[in-house]
């Protein structure tokens, strides 16, 4: 059966490639494109020769492995054949970051010959005075490259198909087992009864419902597992360093450790972390700088009923987990997600560090539609009116304020908001302001009307 939905889903890929990119032929020129078994050869021996003029340059006469040190964030897709033209040849990994701050650095390793089960560790940093960030601030990831729709990154609409993609980030690279050959992606699935791979590469609309990304046995290491190296391809990895609050300012230098599976080295790349000299403000708005600048993610957020569901009931593992998720939000600087509006919630929200003095939150309102604009009745308002009423007792009873961002409508035109403007004045006498997901055109459409 696999293999039949995986024949449909390369023929109704290759039919929607056709058809798209005979429309937008400019568009999917300047893609990148998966390249065949002799190009890549080509890529690969072009690279070596590159890769060997710069180090008879910088005089490393012998290694097995060289590194990289390379932009975390680039437009560049760094795939295994590709050369990366910002990289420096077995150079420092740096990284600026303040205190309370999570920030990236990154490089490749560029193998000469095929290695297997490389191991790589952190050493602690430590500064000229003595002063030290532990190596358990240190995150290191390996960058998987893995099948994604055929726009890769770039845009998430007109999938035309898959294409590899360098953006997942893991502890173990063979949770995801690739296949190039014919290309498709499969989850690993550890049980008490063996490992089993899982075929992931259908379209959603194409094969709903068959692969729970939450089940057991469908999970990443604690840290990072050894990893392959293939003569001739450019690995990438992702160092996240993260500063405690107070940390003293300085240069602090460590490095990662490269070593055989016999364990012996094979290479060390340098790591050198400037602290500035304070912890990170939290953030504000970009032309008025006492004025909090408020990050959410709609959907972001999770509930410990759902968290139960997911872990069969078991209430220590679903605690743990739903911690887990607030805590990862929180150091990606979602300081203000969405999340389920209850008193046992609040309480969490609060024992996790998470400002509470703006919340994103449920305004009681019933759905009125009017999405192409019109008039509320008499009953539609007075319905709102009574909403704001237990909206604002709501949030005084459980927060002991009312300065709520409730959101209604998403992506809405003009006409819509327009239409329910009209009983947004309930809601801001009790100092309640509504929120809604859109583009520049509806901000200045909706600042007109509403005289702001």
């Amino acid at each position: 059966m696999k293999q039949k939905i995986a024949h449909a889903g390369k023929l109704m890929a290759w039919i929607l490639a056709g058809g798209v990119a005979a429309l937008f032929p400019s568009v999917f020129a300047a893609l990148p494109e998966n390249p065949g078994p002799s190009a890549y050869e080509q890529h690969l021996q072009e690279n070596r020769i590159k890769v060997e003029k710069l180090m008879r340059e910088k005089k490393i006469q012998k290694a097995d492995v060289v590194s990289f040190a390379v932009t975390p964030v680039s437009d560049l897709m760094r795939l295994a054949d590709v050369f990366p033209e910002d990289g420096q040849l077995n150079s420092p990994v740096m990284i600026t970051l303040a205190g309370t701050e999570f920030e990236p650095g990154s490089f490749q390793l560029y193998a000469l010959k095929d290695l297997k089960n490389v191991v790589l560790k952190t050493s602690d940093l430590k500064s000229e005075e003595g002063d030290v960030i532990p190596k358990e601030n240190l995150d290191l990831k390996v960058v998987k490259i893995w099948y994604q729709n055929g726009n890769r990154w770039t845009s998430y609409f007109a999938d035309v198909g898959l294409a590899l993609c360098p953006e997942l980030l893991l502890n173990d690279e063979d949770m995801i087992l690739v296949d190039t050959k014919n290309p498709a992606n499969y989850a690993r699935i550890q049980t008490e009864d063996g490992t089993r791979y899982e075929w992931i590469s259908a379209p959603f609309e194409l094969e709903t419902g068959t692969f729970d990304p939450m089940q057991k046995g469908f999970q990443d290491a604690d840290e990072l597992q050894p990893v392959d190296l293939k003569a001739g391809e450019f690995k990438q990895f992702f160092l996240t360093v993260h500063v405690p609050a107070g940390q003293k300012g300085g240069i602090y230098s460590g490095f990662v450790e490269v070593a055989a599976s016999d364990g012996k080295l094979l290479t060390e790349i340098p790591v050198r972390v400037r602290v500035l000299p304070f912890d990170l403000p939290m953030p504000k708005a970009y032309r008025e700088l006492d004025r909090p600048f408020l990050s959410s993610m709609m959907g972001g957020g999770s509930s410990m009923e759902e968290m139960l569901r997911i872990y069969g009931g078991d209430r220590e593992l679903a605690e743990k987990m739903l911690r887990e998720h607030y805590r990862n939000l929180k150091e990606h600087n979602l300081f203000y997600p969405f999340f389920p509006q209850t008193p046992e919630m609040f309480t969490w929200m609060r024992e996790m560090g998470f400002p509470l003095d703006t919340v994103f939150g449920k305004n009681f309102l019933l759905w009125f539609g009017r999405n192409s604009g019109g008039r509320l009745t008499f009953d539609n308002y007075m319905t709102a009116k009574k909403a704001a009423r237990r909206t604002h007792d709501f949030y005084m009873e459980n927060l002991g304020h009312s300065n709520i961002i409730a959101m209604y409508g998403d992506e809405p035109g003009a006409a819509f908001v327009t239409t329910h403007r009209g009983f947004n004045k309930y809601y801001m006498e009790y100092g309640i302001k509504f929120g809604t997901s859109g583009h520049d055109v509806l901000f200045y459409k909706q600042a007109y009307v509403q005289n702001i």
